[in-house]
């Protein structure tokens, strides 16, 4: 995966606040979500919850080229795109 990052100070974070930063994109519940969801196990992971999750991961300086969207996904694919950029623990 050739996600990268724009910051590079920005701190690595440890897998389970990467769910919470998407389960906040998604206005779900961490009891909802865990590293082995996927789309679809959500009613709020639809298409505008990817677009959500794509804005959090913006925001948090991962940078995915378009034949990367499949990693929005999974949480196993944003975890993946995380440990790409070297922001994950």
């Amino acid at each position: 995966m050739a996600a990268g990052t724009e910051l590079s100070s920005q701190p690595c974070l440890t897998q389970d606040e990467v769910v919470e930063l998407v389960a906040g994109a998604l206005g779900a519940s961490t009891k909802d979500l865990n590293a082995e969801s996927v789309v679809g196990d959500l009613a709020e992971w639809d298409s505008m919850g990817i677009l959500s999750i794509l804005t959090t991961l913006t925001r948090e300086g991962i940078v995915l080229d378009p034949d990367e969207m499949d990693a929005l996904q999974s949480m196993q694919g944003i975890l993946a795109a995380f440990r790409a950029a070297g922001r994950l623990t």
